[in-house]
């Protein structure tokens, strides 16, 4: 039937019709949508589950983040990281390259921040937010290796090649901050995830190894001690295969049961230096590694086996730590908290060292330690923290894992917090 031309104009009104409302509803809803996202954005989230929240115009943790990972979506795996499964699986070789959004939300392990983190280009008079010690350590407790969904993060995370001078900002400010995708360092974390080129660089040497009793280590010089003290763990000579094989032996050992620490450093290993050149004077081509280059002291490089726990204490250098394979949690204290903390004096074989077990706190005898404050970070490969003299840190391997690090003089920042403490 041939169609008259009145009908076709009717009929191409009511698409036009169609047409018009269709882009109106969708309008409407853009509109309803970015009212609420502004809605939330400016909601200020005055408690978390673990203590109240400070907040500031250009340094400020939002609100938590809905739909946190779970388990089985993780890209780093399961959250329970014990197992020979996982110490593989951590140790792929793949740096996660974190997008600005897992930056500001900490997203490593499996876990995320409670709050993301907003940065300034220069760090905020009360960055970075810190929360009572035993609300971190009651949240997850250092002797575990379970990793939670959510973790107690305020540190700014910066992309190397994108951010370096905010990275530069925060460092002359003396405050402590992760960077990563590090160029220079990329290979590197690809090489050593490779266990048979680690097994060729150490070529059946025997090294320094720390061994304990328990899962907990704490620094001692080697000097005399008061009567009746004992260090924590004694030193033996062991290749790093022997070592290696133990790690993966026992990586569902209970924190009551033998731990072993590798170590080496730059001199005994010359190749260090070559692997991480950022980590050198020569290398740290746009100077935010080595501060102080008269100061520089070389690598010095720790790797761990699940469960360890390194006790409590400030150095004197400034220091940064890079992690080449596995994940290891670090919390880090202003050195204001040092008044709360028990520091053994300078005297002290283990001077600097907290006298605390942070995992049991006994809070009869050390009645002031809840007034301590602290905030957590898990640092996985290729990930780089600096931490400035004189704040209080507390290192704990989460799996089989490498970390080096360099110190370059001493940073007179918050000198004054720690000479309260004797020191």
């Amino acid at each position: 039937m041939k169609q008259v031309p009145g009908h076709r104009v009717k009929h191409g009104r009511g698409v036009i019709k169609c047409l018009m409302l269709t882009i109106i509803l969708a309008w409407v809803l853009g509109l309803v949508y970015f009212i609420s996202q502004w809605q939330k954005g400016n909601h200020t989230n005055t408690a978390m589950q673990a203590g109240s929240i400070k907040t500031a115009s250009i340094y400020h943790l939002a609100e938590p983040f809905s739909a946190v990972p779970s388990e089985s979506s993780s890209p780093h795996g399961p959250s329970t990281l014990r197992g020979s499964a996982a110490s593989k699986t951590q140790s792929s070789g793949v740096i996660d390259q974190l997008s600005s959004d897992s930056r500001r939300w900490h997203r490593r392990g499996g876990s995320e921040a409670f709050n993301a983190t907003y940065c300034s280009p220069v760090p905020a008079a009360d960055y970075p937010i810190e929360w009572p010690i035993l609300d971190i350590v009651g949240h997850w407790n250092p002797d575990s290796t379970r990793v939670p969904s959510q973790h107690h993060a305020s540190l700014c995370r910066f992309d190397y090649q994108n951010e370096l001078k905010s990275a530069l900002a925060y460092r002359e400010a003396e405050v402590p901050f992760i960077v990563s995708n590090v160029p220079a360092l990329s290979e590197t974390v690809v090489n050593w995830a490779d266990r048979d080129y680690l097994r060729r660089k150490f070529n059946g040497r025997k090294y320094m190894v720390e061994s304990s009793k328990d899962n907990h280590f704490v620094y001692s010089s080697g000097r005399s001690g008061p009567t009746g003290w004992k260090p924590a763990q004694e030193n033996v000579h062991m290749s790093f295969d022997k070592w290696l094989e133990f790690a993966d032996q026992n990586v569902n050992a209970s924190a009551e049961s033998p731990h072993w620490y590798f170590r080496t450093d730059s001199k005994e290993s010359t190749w260090l230096a070559r692997d991480l050149s950022p980590l050198t004077v020569k290398g740290d081509k746009d100077h935010l590694f080595i501060v102080d280059q008269r100061g520089a002291r070389g690598i010095y490089c720790r790797f761990g086996m699940a469960g360890i726990n390194a006790g409590a204490h400030f150095d004197g250098s400034r220091n940064f730590v890079a992690v080449l394979g596995g994940l290891r949690r670090y919390f880090i204290s202003a050195p204001k908290n040092c008044v709360h903390m028990a520091l053994l004096p300078k005297s002290h074989p283990s001077g600097r060292h907290s006298e605390i077990d942070w995992s049991k706190p006994d809070l009869t005898k050390y009645p002031n330690f809840p007034k301590a404050q602290a905030s957590e970070v898990i640092l996985a490969a290729g990930d780089l923290l600096y931490i400035p003299s004189g704040w209080i840190h507390y290192v704990m391997s989460l799996n089989t894992n490498w970390q080096c690090n360099a110190r370059s003089g001493k940073g007179e920042g918050r000198a004054s917090d720690v000479k309260q403490c004797g020191f």
